[in-house]
């Protein structure tokens, strides 16, 4: 019994000991200040930001962009006096991936330039092609089953269209002259509470998680089944509203893994303009 008292009584002196010393820590506000006030008058995050975003471009892993851009943060870093910067490998990834060039056009049944984007990770066309379109839908190994034998040659759009909606609100806000005033005023940080706080989730939310998963697990076989198919190129509608159109990854950056030309197609084109050529040529 006293040895657990004892115990206690020296976790209790020793927790004592570290709320002493951390609140009579010394701040040096002076050196606060001039921090705070580099980081206020003589930031350059704007100049930095629009150096890798404006003007070395997309920097996707692996790509001629992302070792320009390291390239570019090693020697400026040394500019601003750091030692030693330099660039270490991190492990194995897989192949690099860049475009330099992608023009779509429908010819029929009126000549249409579309916008659309490649997929990152998925081969070129080695120049110009032509060939017919087909829809198809395939999701499912049912799905695959149906079209073996009809995709050879064909350029697939993949997926149906979906309703577009305009716009209903507005794409982003700025800051008003009185919220630009409250964000530069310094505020000392109080407590904080300790570790993560939960977020309760929505009910829906595994359910579209687990479909998510098996999306993606699906994505390698239909890869593979457009690639044995001979099919020449796959198009599918983007997510995203108002113009504005999203782009990822589409093929496989593991060396050996087959895949096919996949584009991202505006979606207001994918639900507009080309559902209705489909329509007025019957399919």
């Amino acid at each position: 019994m006293k040895t657990k008292l004892a115990l206690a009584l020296c976790l209790s002196l020793a927790a004592l000991s570290l709320a002493a010393n951390a609140n009579d820590e010394s701040v040096d506000w002076q050196m606060m200040s001039r921090i705070r006030d580099e980081g206020f008058a003589n930031s350059r995050v704007m100049q930095t930001l629009s150096q890798l975003t404006d003007v070395v471009g997309p920097r996707l892993t692996g790509s001629p962009g992302m070792k320009a851009a390291n390239e570019w943060t090693r020697k400026q870093l040394e500019e601003w006096g750091l030692v030693n910067a330099h660039l270490e490998s991190w492990g194995e990834f897989g192949r690099g991936w860049s475009y330099s060039r992608a023009v779509v056009h429908m010819l029929q049944p009126a000549a249409t330039t579309l916008i659309a984007y490649p997929k990152a990770w998925t081969p070129g066309t080695d120049g110009p092609v032509k060939a017919k379109v087909v829809k198809a839908k395939l999701e499912t190994d049912a799905d695959l089953e149906q079209w073996r034998g009809k995709l050879q040659g064909a350029i697939v759009m993949l997926g149906e269209p979906r309703e577009l909606l305009p716009p209903d609100k507005v794409a982003f806000s700025r800051h008003d002259e009185k919220e630009l005033e409250e964000l530069s005023l310094f505020q000392i940080p109080g407590a904080r509470p300790q570790g993560r706080q939960p977020q309760p989730g929505r009910p829906d939310q595994a359910a579209n998680r687990q479909d998510a998963q098996r999306r993606q697990r699906f994505q390698r076989t239909q890869r593979e089944f457009l690639a044995a198919e001979k099919a020449l190129a796959t198009i599918e509608g983007s997510r995203g509203d108002a113009g504005m159109l999203f782009v990822q990854g589409g093929g496989s950056r593991v060396k050996g893994e087959p895949t096919g030309p996949l584009a991202h197609l505006w979606q207001v084109q994918y639900s507009g303009v080309v559902n209705a050529a489909f329509a007025q040529l019957g399919d």
